[in-house]
């Protein structure tokens, strides 16, 4: 007789001893046993060495094949499984919401998980508080709007509903992603900005406006040491008159400096010299005198 499939060992870590028991009853439909006798057999010997020996503590001081099949899996369930409070499992259906970056899909999971226990009655029961828990713990105020805004308050139009807002929003940040990658390798283009302010230079020579030397009163030659339109500029290549001879023309005001000295004889029977001494002063100020003994 051909055999299907394999039922591997019990694992407390990967999966709870109602996977198992699942697992186990899909064998044995595949591969046609239905003998409470030979089921019995096929468990004890796939369970593993570890779980294996739990049962046998278990059922002691009787021995594992001893016991009816049905009495061995209730036994074995009831200390992997306790039979959880309605209560407890009420309370933390009611307050799990959506984590960060969970799916819609694994949090409708974990509600499933925490409603098996819950006994909230029929399907309708059940998807109704399925519906109320998504809408309330989705963690979006957008899609909480969203879905607070359809008409149908059927379970399955505001679970597709919830797919497509999560879809969506997945599909916006990859195209923002892409665009912006794109942007980060694209060269960057110098701009050059025209400044239409300030007065502009004539293009033709024949069009700028005379320049009249303040010196000479004159605007026939122009400043050889530099190429710009100033008075100022201009009166550097001036030499037709001197400046004392200007009328009209404003006086700078003088900075240099005077430098007198005087010298006194000493009178008789006066022992005292008199040295000179030389003042640097602006202006016509008068010349400082020290008396040395």
């Amino acid at each position: 007789m051909a055999v299907h499939g394999q039922l591997y060992p019990f694992d407390s870590a990967v999966e709870d001893w109602k996977t198992f028991m699942e697992r186990a009853d899909l064998y044995f439909a595949a591969n046609g046993i239905a003998d409470e006798g030979k089921k019995r057999g096929v468990l004890l010997s796939c369970c593993g060495p570890t779980t294996y020996t739990l049962i046998k503590n278990i059922v002691a001081p009787k021995k594992p094949a001893e016991i009816p099949y049905k009495d061995l899996e209730a036994a074995i369930g009831s200390h992997y499984n306790p039979k959880p409070r309605q209560a407890v499992q009420r309370c933390l259906f009611n307050s799990r919401i959506r984590k960060e970056g969970e799916s819609i899909a694994s949090y409708v999971i974990e509600l499933k998980k925490f409603a098996e226990h819950c006994r909230f009655g029929d399907a309708d029961k059940l998807a109704e508080n399925l519906r109320d828990r998504l809408i309330c713990g989705i963690n979006d105020k957008r899609w909480q709007k969203r879905l607070l805004a359809e008409e149908s308050t059927d379970y399955k139009k505001i679970y597709e509903t919830a797919l497509i807002l999560e879809a969506a929003e997945r599909s916006v940040k990859e195209l923002q992603s892409t665009a912006g990658s794109k942007t980060e390798h694209q060269p960057s283009q110098r701009i050059h900005k025209m400044n239409g302010g300030g007065s502009k230079r004539p293009q033709a020579r024949a069009e700028a406006r005379p320049v009249v030397c303040y010196r000479c009163k004159g605007s026939n030659h122009r400043c050889k040491i530099a190429d710009i339109d100033s008075p100022l500029a201009t009166t550097v290549a001036c030499r037709s008159k001197p400046r004392s001879q200007l009328r009209g023309v404003k006086k700078f005001p003088s900075k240099t400096h005077h430098m007198e000295a005087t010298t006194q004889q000493p009178s008789e029977g006066d022992s005292e010299q008199e040295y000179p001494l030389y003042n640097l002063s602006a202006g016509m100020a008068q010349p400082m005198k020290v008396k040395y003994r």
